[in-house]
Protein backbone atom coordinates (compact mmCIF):
# COMPACT_ATOMS: atom_id res chain seq x y z
CA UNK A 1 0.00 0.00 0.00
CA UNK A 2 1.22 3.51 -0.85
CA UNK A 3 -0.22 6.93 -0.07
CA UNK A 4 -0.49 9.29 -3.04
CA UNK A 5 -1.80 12.71 -4.02
CA UNK A 6 -3.31 13.24 -7.46
CA UNK A 7 -3.22 16.80 -8.86
CA UNK A 8 -4.10 18.02 -12.36
CA UNK A 9 -4.93 21.12 -14.41
CA UNK A 10 -3.39 23.77 -12.18
CA UNK A 11 -2.91 26.12 -15.17
CA UNK A 12 -0.43 28.41 -13.46
CA UNK A 13 -0.33 31.93 -14.98
CA UNK A 14 -3.73 31.52 -16.62
CA UNK A 15 -5.62 34.76 -17.21
CA UNK A 16 -9.26 35.02 -16.17
CA UNK A 17 -11.50 36.80 -18.67
CA UNK A 18 -13.47 39.85 -17.55
CA UNK A 19 -11.31 40.83 -14.60
CA UNK A 20 -9.54 44.12 -14.05
CA UNK A 21 -5.72 43.97 -14.37
CA UNK A 22 -5.45 44.11 -10.57
CA UNK A 23 -7.87 41.27 -9.94
CA UNK A 24 -6.38 39.23 -12.79
CA UNK A 25 -2.93 39.51 -11.19
CA UNK A 26 -4.42 38.55 -7.82
CA UNK A 27 -6.08 35.52 -9.35
CA UNK A 28 -2.81 34.32 -10.89
CA UNK A 29 -1.16 34.67 -7.49
CA UNK A 30 -3.96 32.60 -5.97
CA UNK A 31 -3.25 29.72 -8.36
CA UNK A 32 0.26 29.59 -6.90
CA UNK A 33 -1.07 29.87 -3.37
CA UNK A 34 -3.42 26.91 -3.85
CA UNK A 35 -0.71 24.81 -5.48
CA UNK A 36 1.58 25.45 -2.53
CA UNK A 37 -1.32 24.60 -0.21
CA UNK A 38 -1.68 21.22 -1.94
CA UNK A 39 2.05 20.52 -1.62
CA UNK A 40 1.97 21.42 2.08
CA UNK A 41 -1.01 19.12 2.57
CA UNK A 42 0.91 16.26 0.94
CA UNK A 43 3.71 16.78 3.44
CA UNK A 44 1.33 16.95 6.40
CA UNK A 45 -0.46 13.77 5.29
CA UNK A 46 2.81 11.85 4.82
CA UNK A 47 2.15 11.29 1.13
CA UNK A 48 4.86 9.27 -0.61
CA UNK A 49 4.06 10.06 -4.25
CA UNK A 50 2.50 13.09 -5.97
CA UNK A 51 1.13 12.54 -9.47
CA UNK A 52 0.62 15.73 -11.53
CA UNK A 53 -1.41 14.72 -14.58
CA UNK A 54 -0.76 17.57 -17.01
CA UNK A 55 -1.42 21.27 -17.54
CA UNK A 56 0.54 22.33 -14.49
CA UNK A 57 1.29 25.46 -16.54
CA UNK A 58 -1.21 27.24 -18.78
CA UNK A 59 0.98 28.07 -21.78
CA UNK A 60 4.46 28.57 -23.17
CA UNK A 61 4.15 32.20 -22.08
CA UNK A 62 4.43 31.20 -18.43
CA UNK A 63 6.69 33.66 -16.60
CA UNK A 64 10.16 32.56 -15.51
CA UNK A 65 9.22 33.60 -11.97
CA UNK A 66 6.36 31.09 -12.01
CA UNK A 67 8.62 28.30 -13.24
CA UNK A 68 11.08 29.21 -10.46
CA UNK A 69 8.24 29.12 -7.94
CA UNK A 70 7.34 25.54 -8.92
CA UNK A 71 10.98 24.42 -8.81
CA UNK A 72 11.49 25.89 -5.32
CA UNK A 73 8.17 24.58 -4.02
CA UNK A 74 8.90 21.01 -5.09
CA UNK A 75 12.42 21.25 -3.68
CA UNK A 76 10.86 21.71 -0.22
CA UNK A 77 9.55 18.12 -0.24
CA UNK A 78 12.63 16.00 -1.11
CA UNK A 79 11.09 13.06 0.76
CA UNK A 80 8.14 12.88 -1.68
CA UNK A 81 8.45 11.53 -5.23
CA UNK A 82 6.80 13.88 -7.74
CA UNK A 83 5.86 12.76 -11.26
CA UNK A 84 4.68 15.21 -13.93
CA UNK A 85 3.08 14.32 -17.27
CA UNK A 86 2.97 17.34 -19.62
CA UNK A 87 -0.46 18.05 -21.13
CA UNK A 88 -1.84 19.93 -24.11
CA UNK A 89 -1.35 23.37 -22.49
CA UNK A 90 2.23 22.67 -21.38
CA UNK A 91 3.59 20.10 -23.85
CA UNK A 92 7.25 19.18 -24.12
CA UNK A 93 7.59 21.28 -27.30
CA UNK A 94 6.56 24.42 -25.39
CA UNK A 95 9.95 24.48 -23.67
CA UNK A 96 8.45 25.04 -20.22
CA UNK A 97 9.82 21.79 -18.84
CA UNK A 98 13.28 22.48 -20.20
CA UNK A 99 13.20 25.63 -18.10
CA UNK A 100 11.82 23.80 -15.08
CA UNK A 101 14.42 21.05 -15.47
CA UNK A 102 17.31 23.39 -14.76
CA UNK A 103 18.58 22.56 -11.25
CA UNK A 104 15.47 20.48 -10.59
CA UNK A 105 15.55 18.51 -7.35
CA UNK A 106 16.08 14.75 -7.68
CA UNK A 107 12.66 13.86 -6.26
CA UNK A 108 10.93 15.23 -9.39
CA UNK A 109 10.49 13.27 -12.62
CA UNK A 110 9.13 14.88 -15.80
CA UNK A 111 7.90 12.27 -18.26
CA UNK A 112 8.92 12.57 -21.91
CA UNK A 113 6.87 11.84 -25.02
CA UNK A 114 7.42 8.07 -24.89
CA UNK A 115 5.86 5.90 -22.21
CA UNK A 116 8.32 5.37 -19.35
CA UNK A 117 8.33 3.15 -16.28
CA UNK A 118 10.06 4.25 -13.06
CA UNK A 119 10.71 1.57 -10.42
CA UNK A 120 10.44 2.63 -6.78
CA UNK A 121 11.62 -0.57 -5.16
CA UNK A 122 11.57 0.81 -1.61
CA UNK A 123 7.83 1.46 -1.98
CA UNK A 124 7.09 -1.63 -4.10
CA UNK A 125 5.68 0.75 -6.71
CA UNK A 126 6.07 1.29 -10.43
CA UNK A 127 5.06 4.67 -11.91
CA UNK A 128 4.27 4.86 -15.62
CA UNK A 129 3.72 8.00 -17.65
CA UNK A 130 4.15 9.99 -20.85
CA UNK A 131 3.58 13.58 -21.89
CA UNK A 132 2.22 15.48 -24.88
CA UNK A 133 4.84 16.60 -27.37
CA UNK A 134 2.61 19.34 -28.82
CA UNK A 135 -0.84 20.80 -28.39
CA UNK A 136 -2.47 17.71 -29.87
CA UNK A 137 -1.97 14.01 -29.23
CA UNK A 138 -4.16 12.12 -31.68
CA UNK A 139 -2.81 8.65 -30.89
CA UNK A 140 -3.46 6.99 -27.54
CA UNK A 141 -0.27 7.04 -25.44
CA UNK A 142 -1.41 3.92 -23.55
CA UNK A 143 -2.38 1.88 -26.60
CA UNK A 144 -1.04 -1.68 -26.33
CA UNK A 145 0.66 -1.07 -22.98
CA UNK A 146 0.35 -3.55 -20.12
CA UNK A 147 2.31 -3.19 -16.88
CA UNK A 148 4.10 -6.23 -15.46
CA UNK A 149 2.04 -8.36 -13.09
CA UNK A 150 4.81 -8.96 -10.59
CA UNK A 151 3.25 -7.86 -7.32
CA UNK A 152 4.28 -4.22 -7.55
CA UNK A 153 1.65 -1.48 -7.36
CA UNK A 154 1.30 -0.01 -10.85
CA UNK A 155 0.47 3.72 -11.04
CA UNK A 156 -0.11 5.63 -14.28
CA UNK A 157 0.07 9.42 -14.56
CA UNK A 158 -1.22 10.82 -17.85
CA UNK A 159 -3.19 13.63 -19.52
CA UNK A 160 -5.98 12.40 -21.77
CA UNK A 161 -9.57 12.46 -22.93
CA UNK A 162 -12.09 9.64 -22.44
CA UNK A 163 -13.52 10.20 -25.92
CA UNK A 164 -13.00 8.16 -29.05
CA UNK A 165 -11.48 10.28 -31.81
CA UNK A 166 -10.34 13.04 -29.46
CA UNK A 167 -7.23 15.04 -30.41
CA UNK A 168 -6.09 14.98 -26.78
CA UNK A 169 -4.82 11.44 -26.19
CA UNK A 170 -8.09 9.51 -26.73
CA UNK A 171 -8.51 6.85 -24.05
CA UNK A 172 -10.91 3.95 -24.53
CA UNK A 173 -12.09 1.64 -21.77
CA UNK A 174 -10.04 -1.12 -23.39
CA UNK A 175 -6.92 1.07 -23.18
CA UNK A 176 -7.50 1.62 -19.47
CA UNK A 177 -8.34 -1.95 -18.48
CA UNK A 178 -5.49 -3.26 -20.64
CA UNK A 179 -2.83 -1.35 -18.70
CA UNK A 180 -2.93 -3.74 -15.73
CA UNK A 181 -2.56 -0.58 -13.62
CA UNK A 182 -3.93 -0.37 -10.12
CA UNK A 183 -4.65 3.34 -10.48
CA UNK A 184 -4.52 5.84 -13.36
CA UNK A 185 -4.29 9.53 -12.43
CA UNK A 186 -5.88 11.51 -15.27
CA UNK A 187 -5.81 15.17 -16.24
CA UNK A 188 -7.67 17.23 -18.86
CA UNK A 189 -11.25 17.25 -17.57
CA UNK A 190 -11.64 20.01 -14.98
CA UNK A 191 -14.34 18.33 -12.89
CA UNK A 192 -13.76 15.56 -10.33
CA UNK A 193 -15.04 12.35 -11.89
CA UNK A 194 -15.34 10.16 -8.84
CA UNK A 195 -13.32 6.95 -8.62
CA UNK A 196 -14.09 4.87 -11.71
CA UNK A 197 -13.22 1.28 -12.61
CA UNK A 198 -12.48 -0.49 -15.88
CA UNK A 199 -11.65 -4.16 -15.51
CA UNK A 200 -9.31 -4.35 -12.51
CA UNK A 201 -8.05 -0.78 -12.97
CA UNK A 202 -9.24 2.20 -10.94
CA UNK A 203 -8.95 5.64 -12.51
CA UNK A 204 -10.12 9.22 -11.97
CA UNK A 205 -9.94 12.85 -12.97
CA UNK A 206 -9.09 14.89 -9.91
CA UNK A 207 -10.36 17.98 -11.75
CA UNK A 208 -8.80 21.43 -11.77
CA UNK A 209 -7.10 22.76 -8.65
CA UNK A 210 -8.81 26.14 -9.06
CA UNK A 211 -11.85 26.94 -11.28
CA UNK A 212 -11.31 29.08 -14.37
CA UNK A 213 -14.78 30.03 -15.62
CA UNK A 214 -18.54 29.68 -15.21
CA UNK A 215 -18.40 26.27 -16.91
CA UNK A 216 -16.38 25.04 -13.91
CA UNK A 217 -18.74 25.36 -10.97
CA UNK A 218 -18.50 23.45 -7.69
CA UNK A 219 -15.61 22.40 -5.50
CA UNK A 220 -12.06 22.03 -6.88
CA UNK A 221 -9.11 20.30 -5.27
CA UNK A 222 -7.02 17.12 -5.11
CA UNK A 223 -7.36 13.40 -4.51
CA UNK A 224 -5.45 11.90 -1.63
CA UNK A 225 -5.32 8.41 -0.13
CA UNK A 226 -3.97 4.88 -0.33
CA UNK A 227 -3.48 2.69 -3.37
CA UNK A 228 -2.93 -1.06 -3.14
CA UNK A 229 -3.21 -3.89 -5.62
CA UNK A 230 -6.59 -3.39 -7.29
CA UNK A 231 -7.68 -1.01 -4.51
CA UNK A 232 -8.06 2.78 -4.50
CA UNK A 233 -9.06 4.34 -1.21
CA UNK A 234 -8.99 8.00 -2.20
CA UNK A 235 -10.89 11.03 -0.94
CA UNK A 236 -11.48 14.34 -2.67
CA UNK A 237 -10.16 17.34 -0.72
CA UNK A 238 -11.46 20.80 -1.80
CA UNK A 239 -8.74 23.46 -1.83
CA UNK A 240 -10.04 26.22 -4.09
CA UNK A 241 -9.71 29.84 -3.05
CA UNK A 242 -12.84 30.93 -4.93
CA UNK A 243 -15.74 29.30 -6.73
CA UNK A 244 -17.73 30.17 -9.83
CA UNK A 245 -21.50 30.18 -9.22
CA UNK A 246 -24.31 30.31 -11.77
CA UNK A 247 -27.62 31.32 -10.17
CA UNK A 248 -30.98 31.44 -11.95
CA UNK A 249 -33.51 33.85 -10.47
CA UNK A 250 -37.17 33.90 -11.53
CA UNK A 251 -38.46 37.48 -11.32
CA UNK A 252 -42.07 36.66 -12.26
CA UNK A 253 -43.39 37.60 -8.81
CA UNK A 254 -41.37 40.83 -8.54
CA UNK A 255 -43.56 43.93 -8.39
CA UNK A 256 -40.77 46.52 -8.29
CA UNK A 257 -37.04 46.75 -9.06
CA UNK A 258 -36.16 46.47 -5.37
CA UNK A 259 -37.80 43.02 -5.27
CA UNK A 260 -35.30 41.87 -7.90
CA UNK A 261 -32.42 43.35 -5.91
CA UNK A 262 -33.58 41.46 -2.81
CA UNK A 263 -33.67 38.14 -4.67
CA UNK A 264 -30.18 38.66 -6.05
CA UNK A 265 -28.81 39.57 -2.65
CA UNK A 266 -30.08 36.27 -1.21
CA UNK A 267 -27.91 34.34 -3.70
CA UNK A 268 -24.65 36.12 -2.86
CA UNK A 269 -23.64 33.91 0.04
CA UNK A 270 -19.85 33.97 -0.48
CA UNK A 271 -18.17 37.34 -0.88
CA UNK A 272 -14.99 35.72 -2.20
CA UNK A 273 -16.69 34.14 -5.22
CA UNK A 274 -17.55 34.75 -8.87
CA UNK A 275 -21.27 35.00 -9.70
CA UNK A 276 -23.26 34.84 -12.91
CA UNK A 277 -26.86 35.83 -12.25
CA UNK A 278 -29.35 34.63 -14.87
CA UNK A 279 -32.66 36.48 -14.60
CA UNK A 280 -35.64 34.51 -15.93
CA UNK A 281 -39.43 34.54 -15.97
CA UNK A 282 -41.94 37.21 -16.88
CA UNK A 283 -41.00 40.81 -16.12
CA UNK A 284 -43.21 43.85 -15.74
CA UNK A 285 -42.39 46.64 -18.21
CA UNK A 286 -41.81 49.17 -15.44
CA UNK A 287 -38.96 47.08 -13.99
CA UNK A 288 -35.73 48.09 -15.74
CA UNK A 289 -32.93 45.52 -15.64
CA UNK A 290 -30.01 47.64 -16.78
CA UNK A 291 -26.83 45.58 -16.29
CA UNK A 292 -24.71 48.61 -15.42
CA UNK A 293 -27.16 49.61 -12.70
CA UNK A 294 -27.30 46.06 -11.35
CA UNK A 295 -23.52 45.89 -11.29
CA UNK A 296 -23.35 49.12 -9.31
CA UNK A 297 -25.45 47.53 -6.57
CA UNK A 298 -23.28 44.45 -6.13
CA UNK A 299 -19.77 45.02 -7.49
CA UNK A 300 -18.45 45.66 -3.98
CA UNK A 301 -20.36 42.74 -2.42
CA UNK A 302 -18.54 39.90 -4.20
CA UNK A 303 -15.25 39.34 -6.04
CA UNK A 304 -16.93 39.37 -9.47
CA UNK A 305 -20.50 39.50 -10.76
CA UNK A 306 -22.15 39.51 -14.19
CA UNK A 307 -25.78 39.41 -15.31
CA UNK A 308 -27.72 37.70 -18.08
CA UNK A 309 -31.25 38.89 -18.80
CA UNK A 310 -33.39 36.02 -20.10
CA UNK A 311 -36.70 37.44 -18.92
CA UNK A 312 -39.76 37.79 -21.10
CA UNK A 313 -41.93 40.86 -21.22
CA UNK A 314 -45.38 40.75 -19.59
CA UNK A 315 -46.66 43.53 -21.84
CA UNK A 316 -50.14 42.97 -23.25
CA UNK A 317 -49.62 44.26 -26.80
CA UNK A 318 -53.22 43.48 -27.83
CA UNK A 319 -54.62 45.58 -25.00
CA UNK A 320 -52.28 48.47 -25.82
CA UNK A 321 -53.37 48.36 -29.46
CA UNK A 322 -56.87 49.37 -28.32
CA UNK A 323 -55.58 52.58 -26.73
CA UNK A 324 -55.90 55.91 -28.63
CA UNK A 325 -52.48 57.01 -27.37
CA UNK A 326 -48.89 57.21 -28.56
CA UNK A 327 -48.38 53.88 -26.82
CA UNK A 328 -51.25 52.42 -28.81
CA UNK A 329 -49.82 53.64 -32.11
CA UNK A 330 -46.43 52.12 -31.26
CA UNK A 331 -48.07 48.88 -30.15
CA UNK A 332 -49.97 48.51 -33.42
CA UNK A 333 -46.83 49.03 -35.48
CA UNK A 334 -44.78 46.62 -33.36
CA UNK A 335 -47.50 43.98 -33.65
CA UNK A 336 -47.58 44.37 -37.43
CA UNK A 337 -43.81 43.84 -37.58
CA UNK A 338 -43.75 40.92 -35.15
CA UNK A 339 -46.53 39.08 -37.03
CA UNK A 340 -44.03 38.69 -39.82
CA UNK A 341 -41.60 36.79 -37.59
CA UNK A 342 -38.95 37.37 -34.97
CA UNK A 343 -41.62 37.99 -32.32
CA UNK A 344 -39.13 37.61 -29.45
CA UNK A 345 -37.04 40.47 -30.83
CA UNK A 346 -40.03 42.80 -31.16
CA UNK A 347 -41.21 41.88 -27.66
CA UNK A 348 -37.91 43.19 -26.35
CA UNK A 349 -38.25 46.32 -28.52
CA UNK A 350 -41.71 46.92 -27.07
CA UNK A 351 -40.48 46.33 -23.55
CA UNK A 352 -37.75 48.92 -24.05
CA UNK A 353 -39.87 51.54 -25.83
CA UNK A 354 -42.77 51.43 -23.41
CA UNK A 355 -40.35 51.76 -20.54
CA UNK A 356 -39.52 55.22 -21.88
CA UNK A 357 -43.07 56.52 -21.54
Amino acid sequence: MVKIMHIADVHLDRKTEGLSPEKSALRRAEYKETFEKAINLAKEEDVKIILIAGDLFDSALTADSTVDFVRKTLAKIPEIYVFISPGNHDPIASGIYSRLGENLSENVKIFGTSLECVELDALNVRVIGAGFDGEYQENCLLSGFSAPDDGKINLVCIHGDLKSGSEYNPLLQSDISGTNADYIALGHTHAYSGILTSGKTHYAYSGALEPHGFDETGEKGVLIGNIDKQKADLKFVPLEKRRFNVCEIDVSDCEIFEDVIGKIREKLTRASDFYKIVLTGGKKAEIKLDKAVLNSFFEDSVFYIKFSDETKSLLDIDALCEEYTLKGICAKRIKELSDGGNKEFYDKVADYLFGLF
